[in-house]
């Protein structure tokens, strides 16, 4: 796998004529995204974002992404109903069965707020299958965001690669757990809000256990979104806004009765240092997503060019997206990095 990295249309459909035996996993803004999708070949996949992760790092105006062998990968269309297309999902989860390095690339529509949905539909995917995804952005005007398969635009993507490389996946948080926690009383789950919180309205406890004004809680959300411990790992929830009635809309969803952890910011760059550790192998390639949430933090407090430099440590073989939601195995999750190293 390598990755690319351009400055200009043109330049990317030099390389990608030069190398037309190959999949092109291609990642831009979305007024890119919508030019390229014009006169795309049917062996490109095109996903907008809000920023990019390249070889030289962060960025909010590359054109970016990675090419690999044709043999290698099965680029399925996901649609709004799960059941269309299901024949093919199954037949590409058939191929990687049993491989622990292979695993599945999974692109999102950003807007659309069915990510649940969409992972829910993999069931014909194992659940120790690695799952790497992202929800495509459209630079944080929030209106639309833009995949496509070659000239065709499509609702979300999965992309299943049969590897032979060990791979491995790796999940970042940069928040850590307050020892406060909010146990869900009642929540509209297909809308992603939570009415209640320790039978309390939710704006009204959330902003107890942070010891700020109610009318203040809107500004502390970046710095403390909540957790839900799942085995020996946490999800990150963002909130995303208040309601008039009290509620709390969130970027994923949550259940009824669910026990959430208050979270607070820990040093990214020690977060970073652990998460190099876990890749116990020279990495050939890497590939990351990094919440938009993430990425407004590290461009608020300068930390994007020092981030990127000690990411890029690892190999210059890299390339990544800024997303509206990450995907992790089987978990919709927030303001989280998602990374996948191939050795």
């Amino acid at each position: 796998m390598n990755s690319f990295s351009f400055t200009s249309i043109k330049n990317l459909f030099d390389y990608t004529h030069e190398k037309n035996k190959e999949i092109h996993i291609i990642f831009s803004n979305y007024k890119n995204i919508i030019e390229i999708g014009k006169n795309a070949t049917p062996n490109m996949v095109l996903c907008s974002t809000s920023g990019e992760f390249t070889n030289h790092g962060f960025s909010e105006n590359a054109i970016t992404g990675f090419s690999c062998r044709s043999d290698i990968a099965d680029v399925i269309e996901l649609f709004h109903t799960p059941s269309k297309g299901y024949l093919k999902l199954k037949n590409a989860a058939k191929k990687i069965s049993g491989n622990p390095n292979s695993f599945v690339l999974l692109l999102c529509d950003g807007m659309s707020q069915k990510e649940e949905m969409i992972l829910a539909s993999l069931f014909c995917i194992d659940d120790n299958s690695k799952i790497i995804g992202g929800s495509a952005g459209d630079s944080l005007e929030f209106k639309e965001t833009y995949i496509y398969i070659g000239k065709r635009r499509v609702f979300s993507a999965a992309i299943f690669f049969r590897m032979e490389q060990r791979t491995i996946l790796v999940k970042e948080n940069i928040y850590k757990p307050t020892g406060k926690y909010l146990n869900v009383s009642s929540c509209n789950y297909s809308a992603r809000t939570v009415n209640s919180f320790n039978d309390l309205p939710a704006t009204v406890e959330f902003a107890n256990l942070l010891g700020v004004n109610q009318d203040d809680l809107p500004n502390h959300f970046m710095d403390h979104p909540i957790g839900q411990r799942i085995g020996s790992e946490l999800f990150i929830a963002s909130p995303q806004k208040v309601n008039e009635d009290n509620s709390i809309t969130f970027y994923r969803r949550i259940r009824s009765s669910v026990q959430m952890e208050l979270l607070q910011p820990e040093d990214p760059f020690a977060s970073l240092k652990n998460t190099m550790k876990t890749i116990t192998f020279k990495p050939s390639f890497i590939f990351s997503i990094h919440c938009v949430l993430r990425s407004l933090k590290f461009k608020q407090s300068d930390l994007w060019s020092r981030y990127s430099s000690d990411l890029l440590e690892l190999t210059k073989n890299q390339c990544g997206f800024i997303s509206y939601g990450e995907q992790y195995y089987k978990h919709h999750l927030n303001q989280t990095m998602v990374l996948l190293a191939v050795e």
